[in-house]
């Protein structure tokens, strides 16, 4: 694929203004983007924060305080990478997202045994368990699909509920195996990035528009 072509692709799928769609619906809404589709969970909220959809889902046992963000980032990849994690966290360094690093046996050895495998776009994926500089942590997977590289990103911070929310976390993760699928062909031009349908009746879909740059 032409480079320039590339960019201006890449630039017209990523979100840019916010969407929110809330525990008040009775069923779960449609994401639909160049890159892939997902349905949202009644109990989890989509909005974007920077140009990258986030998905606020429920902390462990629905504890109040908030909920735990997992990001979905997706890029257009014409080429084929053997390792889609390690891709995706370097062209997540590149981006400038907070420096990572493993996280080593520390969390299992508090926390029990967490997911190392899951499943995106009926492929089975590793993840990998990183820390921020701060002690959160990150677990990362990703794949390939129709031309896009797409990574799920979870962040769980380091507080009295690191445990419980980080099997909440990876719970959420696996939980994509039945909610995203690959959209057709990422470069088709003209489609909305990303578009949320409300299954209410009367309610219409809400159209996330396109940022100015390319992250």
């Amino acid at each position: 694929m032409n480079v320039g072509r590339a960019r201006k692709v890449a630039s017209s799928v990523a979100v840019a203004a916010a969407a929110v769609f809330g525990a008040c619906a009775p069923n779960s809404a449609v994401m639909r983007s160049n890159h892939y589709q997902l349905a949202v969970p009644k109990d989890w909220q989509a909005t974007e924060e920077g140009g990258v959809a986030v998905l606020h889902v429920p902390q462990a046992a629905n504890a109040p305080g908030g909920k735990l963000d997992l990001r979905v980032h997706a890029w257009l990849l014409d080429r084929t990478v053997d390792q889609p994690v390690q891709e995706s966290l370097d062209r997540l360094a590149k981006l400038g997202a907070a420096p990572l690093q493993p996280a080593g046996d520390a969390a299992e050895e508090a926390c029990g045994e967490l997911a190392h495998d899951f499943s995106l776009f009926g492929h089975a994926q590793s993840a990998a368990h990183m820390r921020t500089a701060s002690g959160d942590y990150v677990v990362v997977t990703a794949a390939q699909t129709s031309g896009s590289l797409v990574a799920a990103v979870g962040v769980v911070p380091n507080d009295a509920r690191v445990c419980e929310n980080l099997h909440a976390m990876t719970a959420a993760i696996a939980s994509l195996q039945d909610r995203l699928t690959p959209a057709d062909d990422p470069t088709v031009p003209g489609r909305p990035p990303i578009q949320l349908d409300s299954p209410i009746a009367g309610r219409p879909s809400t159209v996330i528009p396109a940022p100015n740059s390319t992250p």
